[in-house]
């Protein structure tokens, strides 16, 4: 996407020739940021095509447009190839992450067993203690 400052930069002609040729060919914008309308490149070469029809763009500057394309396109290779490396640098924290994660899981899991095995054999001794205390009255005994 591109404005129409970049445009008017990369063809080195005046912000107002963009717009008016933009208004008088009712070339409609891709996209909104704010204030500013963004064009896609279709629409960019529309009006280089269209300005360069009317001569107002010279033969050196499409050359220089031309190489300013190839430029903006290895820097886009490279932007790629980086974002890339930063991707899976990414995935393998992440996957240090949950191993980390499930070896802390395994761990929680064995405390929780061993404190569920203490808990029943804890209410095992209760239950065992308290039939012992239990005196084998009979019901007209229970007041003494």
């Amino acid at each position: 996407m591109i404005s129409v400052t970049e445009i008017a930069d990369k063809l080195q002609i005046s912000k107002i020739m963009v717009y008016r040729f933009i208004n008088i060919n009712e070339i409609k914008y891709s996209e909104k940021d704010g204030r500013t309308f963004l064009y896609d490149m279709t629409a960019f070469e529309q009006i280089k095509e269209g300005l360069k029809d009317k001569s107002v763009i010279s033969s050196d500057n499409n050359n220089d447009i031309t190489e300013n394309k190839k430029n903006e396109e290895s820097l886009n290779t490279n932007d790629n190839s980086m974002i890339i490396e930063i991707m899976k640098s990414e995935i393998e924290i992440k996957n240090k992450q949950i191993e980390e994660l499930t070896e802390m899981n395994k761990a929680l899991n064995v405390t929780l067993q061993q404190q569920q095995q203490l808990l029943l054999f804890e209410q095992q001794k209760n239950t065992k203690l308290l039939e012992e205390n239990i005196d084998h009255k009979k019901w007209w005994q229970w007041w003494k």
